[in-house]
């Protein structure tokens, strides 16, 4: 059977010794992503990172399964750490690393000043190269973004002051949904947390009432 290849799932190796980006596809638009990303000036963020002290993911990283995400209209950290764990875009844009939901939660805490402008610019720059369509965008009224995207085209002082206007709408409410949802999960984990250490106490009374019981019991007498 020397044909058959090896099943690298069985052995825990996932992803054998390929590259994740082999597995997607030469046009996907994670691709289109990453190059905008790039192009983005995200150095506010990363300026607050020295070299110094213990090892931690990178917050380029962090900062790309983020605005992934916001693009996709994901506002759920733990939605987004599930992705990171099963979808390929999201594992490539990871760089291979396992992002928790509190991880992310407290990156967005951490930097949303900077995250709400760079939001800004992400749109921009989405529109501009139909990464994402005005149809997909609405504002908090529901009226939808302008079809016109073309940067190059001239408009009226007063046509941008509208576009830039929808945008940070669209932005402050996206990311006001998004702490709406951090705060359910956290009360959510917290809950479980609560309900997991219940039981736990539950089962270990139930085990020491056994063991106690089993020791008083008189031995059988062997004839």
């Amino acid at each position: 059977m020397k044909r058959i290849k090896t099943n690298y799932a069985e052995q825990g190796v996932l992803f054998s010794t390929y590259y994740v980006g082999d597995r997607l596809a030469e046009d996907d638009e994670v691709y289109s992503f990453k190059n905008l990303l790039d192009n983005l000036d995200i150095s506010p963020i990363m300026n607050e990172y020295g070299e110094e002290g213990g090892s931690m993911y990178c917050p380029k990283s962090k900062l790309a399964v983020i605005l992934y995400a916001f693009l996709k209209g994901i506002t759920s950290s733990v939605k987004i750490a599930e992705l990171v764990r099963n979808s390929l875009p999201f594992i490539y844009l990871a760089g291979g690393h396992i992002i928790s939901r509190r991880a992310l939660s407290e990156f967005r805490l951490k930097h949303l000043k900077s995250i709400r402008k760079i939001f800004n610019q992400t749109i921009d720059l989405s529109l501009s190269i139909n990464l994402v369509k005005p149809k997909d965008l609405f504002t908090l009224d529901g009226s939808k973004l302008e079809s016109d995207t073309s940067p190059f085209k001239t408009r009226s002082k007063l046509e941008w002051e509208i576009r830039e206007k929808q945008i940070e709408v669209y932005v402050n409410n996206f990311l006001d949904e998004w702490a709406k949802n951090d705060n359910l999960e956290e009360n959510h984990e917290k809950e479980h947390k609560v309900k997991f250490q219940k039981m736990k106490e539950k089962l270990e009374e139930i085990l020491k009432a056994k063991n106690e019981s089993s020791k008083d019991e008189k031995p059988t007498r062997l004839i």
